[in-house]
């Protein structure tokens, strides 16, 4: 049997049969007793639940006694009739939401919050009686379910005040019930908890239910449904011989895992070393496995295929320098004979004109001996870019402040800036940026110089943004953007538009991105203008 069949088996073995222990053992325990414990369970809560309503109303109606005391308030009843209290401060320092003083024919007279129910009569029993109620109450807001008291204050006189059902009250219901509260209104909803009886549990579809309020006097119905467990708690019997399987099932896992995951890891190790060495350019990395197998094989082909690798890649290397300087021979070569055909020419001009006795042999002196000193010249300065070309320096970026470098483009573009020739968005959101100072801020001011030279009248923007984990310089221009030919080949050396262009410029660009292990691109805007893009990672 092989080594991977091995640890599949066993791992299958560590990871099935404890579960199965588990579900055999809870299969032989009592149903009923399960249920009994998940109904004892529900009336403890509701137990629990009742007890918070119970506080909740004692409060609340000792709250009201204490606002029916306080001095401020007596102040506001004993004033003039018809006057509606507009300071709500005193009614919400007692925990209160709403608040009126009736008669005892249960007619408003004061109103602390609600202006509508002033001279209306309310749904009370005739006589009044102090005590709790639970009622339906509007304002402005709408219908809500409500405990309220009734106190007298006065001969003949009641404050009529209490607190909202919120949805503050409904999630701690909630909360202690692990259940769901439900509000019905006798007078909107015709529902099953009419008939139920106050803290008995009714079995209904998929749950329980059952109601902590219902009585003839109250407006509302507070209900609460409890889902039916379908893992229920195990009991204790269950608990103890289920732990001991689980933490013996633990210990053979965590015995097996070190063996096996041990032996595989210097495995694993052994060939990512490899990978990261033949990753870094060390193709004379060999692979020997600890022990014969699969891996045994797998170490054999990984140097086998290093060994190809490093012969292909020398292969490669060499070819591809061979037709990199082949190419540029022959651009050179190019370069170098346009400017001998007017060299020649001057030269042919000159000894004839010399030979001839010509009259103006002074004048043509002078222009033949000009052209031939401008064609040397440009042929040196050619020369002497490509040079600086070949012997450019690696690129070596350094973790620099992205700031700093951005200021110090903007003080070289002070004018082009301030005329708004030139405009520079930043939208890097790091502080740091890994670059080469010197020989990217060469990039950006090669970039922006040839975005000027596009027309006489041209602008150029400058945008920096963070995608991902890249940074992009993306630098546009309203010229008339790049030809087919030049989106083609785009970093071919010495081609070049301009008049007096080596055709180097792009290409060291190029260079120094592919330096920083990044990307330019050439492209044109849709409507007009080239655009040139460089994505570089931020790491």
């Amino acid at each position: 049997m092989s080594y991977t069949a091995k640890i599949r088996l066993l791992l299958i073995a560590v990871a099935v049969i404890p579960p199965l222990l588990i579900m055999c053992i809870i299969s032989l325990s009592s149903e009923k007793k399960m249920r009994q414990h998940e109904m004892q369970t529900i009336y403890d809560n509701i137990s629990k639940t009742n007890d918070y309503i119970i506080s909740v109303t004692n409060e609340m109606q000792q709250n009201v006694k204490q606002l029916a005391e306080n001095r401020n308030f007596k102040t506001i009843v004993s004033s003039s009739e018809n006057i509606i209290a507009s300071d709500f401060r005193l009614l919400y320092s007692f925990n209160l939401d709403f608040a009126e003083v009736i008669n005892k024919d249960a007619k408003v007279i004061r109103t602390f919050y609600r202006p509508g129910l002033l001279n209306t009569k309310l749904e009370l029993t005739a006589p009044i009686q102090t005590g709790l109620y639970k009622t339906v109450e509007y304002d402005r807001a709408g219908q809500h379910a409500a405990f309220t008291s009734v106190y007298p204050i006065e001969e003949d006189y009641f404050l009529y005040c209490g607190k909202y059902i919120d949805s503050s009250f409904s999630s701690i219901v909630n909360k202690i019930s692990d259940g769901t509260m439900t509000i019905y209104y006798k007078e909107n909803d015709r529902s099953p908890p009419e008939r139920m009886t106050p803290f008995q549990l009714y079995e209904i579809e998929d749950g329980y239910q059952t109601v902590l309020t219902n009585n003839e006097q109250a407006s509302f119905i507070i209900a609460v449904t409890f889902d039916k467990k379908e893992n229920i708690p195990i009991v204790s019997s269950f608990i103890k011989t289920t732990a001991v399987v689980a933490l013996v099932s633990m210990l053979v896992a965590i015995l097996l895992g070190m063996y096996l995951t041990g032996r595989t890891k210097r495995e694993i190790d052994n060939l990512v070393t490899a990978t990261t060495k033949v990753a870094e350019g060390n193709f004379d990395t060999t692979v020997m496995a600890y022990q014969e197998g699969e891996f045994s094989l797998l170490a054999d082909s990984f140097t086998e295929m290093v060994i190809k690798l490093k012969a292909i890649q020398n292969k490669l290397s060499t070819v591809e320098k061979i037709a990199a300087w082949q190419t540029i021979g022959r651009k050179i070569a190019h370069e170098i004979k346009n400017p001998l055909s007017p060299i020649s020419i001057a030269v042919d001009d000159l000894r004839a004109s010399y030979f001839e006795k010509l009259p103006d042999f002074d004048k043509t002196l002078n222009e033949t001996t000009t052209t031939i000193k401008s064609e040397v010249k440009r042929m040196t300065e050619l020369l002497d870019e490509f040079v600086s070309f070949a012997r450019m320096k690696q690129a070596e970026p350094d973790e620099i402040r992205f700031d700093d470098f951005i200021k110090e483009i903007q003080r070289i573009y002070v004018s082009e800036l301030k005329e708004k020739k030139l405009r520079i968005a930043t939208e890097y959101n790091r502080k740091n940026i890994l670059l080469d100072r010197d020989l990217f801020k060469q990039v950006l001011i090669n970039l922006i110089k040839n975005g000027f030279e596009t027309s006489e009248n041209a602008s150029v923007s400058l945008t920096v943004k963070t995608e991902n984990d890249n940074i992009s310089f993306i630098i546009e221009d309203n010229g008339p953007g790049f030809t087919e030919e030049k989106l083609i080949n785009s970093f071919e050396p010495f081609a070049t538009t301009k008049k007096d262009g080596s055709g180097l410029g792009l290409v060291i660009c190029h260079r120094i991105v592919h330096d920083h292990n990044g990307i330019m691109e050439l492209s044109n805007k849709v409507n007009g203008g080239g655009r040139v893009t460089i994505t570089l990672p931020i790491k």
